[in-house]
């Protein structure tokens, strides 16, 4: 099996993909959609119905576009693209303020919440989180709460890996001169 292809995914549904099968659609969506909606919630759309809509967008335009997709192990990688460039689209139409409003809470558990220490706490963490500059809170959620390596954000991004590590060194530092205050 290929590097970057995940099992269940193969180079068959890839090309029934670019012969414009609609059943290999719906293999790929059927396997990758819950991921990539995350990955649209982490653009800080979380109206339901918005990041439906933009999932469904991502997909057509992969259904459309998949000719153009040359290396087929970077598939995922690919696919990340088109919903990162739907969502900031999205977001540059609506011209609205990106705003984190809940994927913090996606990691912490009820216990977590039920303490009010820790409330304060949470509420200090997340309120310096959406004070990161867009672009470096871009990559510090890709990679803190995503779990995506660098060279993945890269590739995601379009933009160079010492860019990447720039962009979280930046955030890091941020946040903790942040939480110092």
């Amino acid at each position: 099996m290929s590097k970057g292809i995940k099992p269940g995914i193969s180079h068959d549904i890839i090309n029934g993909l670019k012969a414009g099968d609609l059943n290999a659609l719906e293999k790929v969506y059927v396997e990758y959609g819950e991921k990539i909606l995350s990955y649209i919630r982490s653009y800080f759309i979380y109206d339901p119905y918005t990041a439906e809509d933009i999932l469904h967008e991502t997909f057509i335009t992969i259904y459309k576009s998949i000719t153009a997709l040359k290396d087929k192990t970077k598939f995922l990688s690919w696919a990340y693209a088109i919903a990162a460039n739907k969502c900031k689209n999205y977001i540059k139409k609506r011209n609205r303020t990106i705003v984190n409003t809940g994927l913090a809470e996606q990691k912490i558990d009820d216990s977590f919440q039920a303490q009010s220490e820790e409330k304060e706490l949470f509420s200090i963490i997340h309120e310096a989180i959406e004070e990161l500059p867009a672009k470096c809170k871009e990559v510090y959620i890709l990679h803190e709460y995503h779990g995506m390596k660098y060279n993945k954000i890269s590739n995601i991004l379009k933009c160079s890996l010492r860019t990447v590590k720039y962009r979280m060194e930046k955030a890091m530092n941020f946040l903790l001169k942040y939480l110092k205050e």
